[in-house]
C-alpha cells in the first residue's frame, strides 16, 4: 500500500487532512518568513520606505499570477481526480503530461509578457508616470 492509499483510506479524516495540508502550511510559512526578512533588511537601508513600497507593488503583480495559477491548478486537479476515480491510468498520465507542458508554456509566456509590459502595469497602478522609465 503506497502513501497515497494511506491518505485516501485513513479512518480519521483530520489525520488525512493534516497530511495533505502540512506541505502547504510549510510553503506559506516560508513565504511569510521571506517577506519578513525582506522587510527587515530593506528597513536597514537608506530610503527604505521607497524600497518597501517597491516590494509591496511587485507583490500585487505576483499575487495576481499566483491566483491565476491556483485556479488553473484546482481545475487540473479536478480533471485528474475524475480520471483517477474512473481507473483510466493511461488517460490520467496523458492529461498530466499535457497539463504540465501547458503550465510550463503559460509560465514562459507570463514571464515574457511581464518583461515587456511591466512598465505599462506600473503606469496603470499609478507607480510610474507615463513618461518615466524604469
Amino acid at each position: 500500500m503506497n502513501h497515497q492509499d494511506l491518505i485516501l483510506k485513513e479512518k480519521h479524516v483530520y489525520k488525512a487532512f493534516i497530511k495533505l495540508a502540512f506541505p502547504l502550511m510549510i510553503a506559506h510559512l516560508l513565504s511569510s518568513i521571506h517577506t519578513l526578512l525582506d522587510t527587515y533588511f530593506l528597513g536597514q537601508l537608506h530610503q527604505s520606505s521607497i524600497l518597501q513600497a517597491s516590494i509591496s507593488t511587485s507583490w500585487t503583480i505576483i499575487q495576481l499570477f499566483l491566483t491565476l495559477g491556483m485556479g488553473l491548478s484546482a481545475g487540473s486537479i479536478a480533471i485528474l481526480s475524475q480520471l483517477h476515480g474512473q481507473n483510466e491510468q493511461e488517460k490520467e498520465e496523458e492529461y498530466a503530461t499535457i497539463l504540465f507542458l501547458f503550465f510550463v508554456l503559460i509560465g514562459i509566456l507570463a514571464g515574457i509578457l511581464l518583461y515587456f509590459f511591466c512598465p505599462v502595469l506600473l503606469v496603470w497602478m499609478n507607480v510610474l508616470k507615463k513618461d518615466e522609465k524604469i
